[in-house]
């Protein structure tokens, strides 16, 4: 899979979309300062990440760097809280999936789960396809995606108000700070490219470029969204709807049309990410089986490079956690496990 696109689809698709309305409503017209500060953050961390995983030369992120200081016990107990993760953050994607593609169908939220159960598994479908079609069709949601935004922010520029725009910084200090920690999240995603660090071409060489590209890349788009969306819908708007800020600005800039194709750069991302975070999720699997960390029954039998047996356990699960968990409550407890992973 082309590096820099998994990083950008799992980046992109992540989070923003979900923490762009809080942090706006927290920071208010500051909120593009607060992107930056966030992004200024993951981009070191991505290089501590891609230093590090040049120094060890081989796949596997935090389990591997953390084996020789702490051993392989406590980096187990890790490796199991880093499945947990994925798999909570992989189902609350495909939820979100299933919540906006009901919008865009114009249905009953009542098939949100059903939704994206399907996701899930034309997904796996699309893995289980080998890495060359895999990336392709990376490539083609996350490239497609960026240009909608891209087209979205340049017709917002259109028409900022500087009634809205202005003060800058009309909120203390501390809640543009607060507001970058929130942010944060929507960066989260760039460590999954450490678990295909051997199937990236020449990779001691594109392995740091994709991961600094990556982050730069969002970096800026996602200041360019912050300051289009304060400066044309208000972050008084925001902070009454803070889930569907990206919806009131496509509407209010493009009306019905706009609607549209807000529902359909979130699905695009929300797919994007899944397909980021499977692909990935494999890679690290077979790196914990050959540690003995998982069975190893579980990555032996593959299919195009893919772990058929664990991919059918990633299914399983992600679909039973979607059927039985609502949204919010998924969201919360994502963002604990994640937390608890990384912090």
């Amino acid at each position: 899979m082309g590096a820099t696109s998994m990083a950008l689809g799992v980046i992109i698709g992540g989070g923003f979309f979900a923490v762009l309305g809080p942090a706006t409503e927290t920071a208010g017209n500051a909120a593009f300062i607060s992107v930056g500060l966030a992004g200024l953050l993951a981009l070191l961390t991505g290089i501590s990440y891609s230093r590090l995983t040049l120094r060890f030369n081989e796949p596997g992120g935090s389990f591997v760097y953390i084996s020789p200081l702490l051993g392989t016990e406590i980096a187990g107990t890790l490796s199991w809280f880093l499945i947990l993760a994925y798999l909570f953050t992989t189902a609350l994607y495909a939820s979100t999936f299933g919540a906006f593609a009901t919008l865009l169908l114009d249905i009953s939220w009542q098939h949100a789960p059903s939704l994206g159960a399907l996701v899930i598994i034309l997904l796996a479908v699309v893995n289980l396809a080998g890495i060359r079609f895999s990336s392709f069709f990376e490539n083609f949601l996350i490239y497609s995606n960026i240009g909608l935004l891209l087209f979205l922010a340049g017709k917002s520029l259109q028409t900022i108000s500087l009634e809205e725009a202005l003060p800058v910084l009309e909120v203390p200090s501390k809640e543009i700070i607060f507001a970058a920690a929130q942010m944060f999240v929507g960066f989260e995603g760039f460590q999954l490219l450490t678990y295909n660090y051997h199937d990236i071409d020449n990779h001691k060489k594109n392995f740091p470029r994709a991961m600094r590209t990556a982050i730069l890349l969002s970096i800026a788009l996602y200041i360019l969204l912050a300051f289009v969306t304060t400066a044309a819908v208000g972050n008084k708007v925001a902070g009454e709807q803070p889930q569907t800020i990206l919806i009131d600005l496509a509407g209010l800039v493009l009306e019905q049309q706009g609607l549209t194709l807000a529902l359909v750069i979130i699905t695009l991302s929300m797919t994007a990410a899944i397909n980021a975070t499977m692909f990935s999720h494999g890679r690290l699997a077979k790196r914990l089986a050959h540690e003995h960390e998982i069975p190893p029954g579980l990555t032996r039998r593959q299919y195009s490079g893919v772990p058929l047996l664990y991919l059918v356990f990633i299914v399983a699960a992600v679909i039973g956690i979607i059927f039985t968990i609502d949204l919010d409550e998924l969201a919360a407890f994502s963002s604990l496990v994640l937390l608890s992973t990384f912090v």
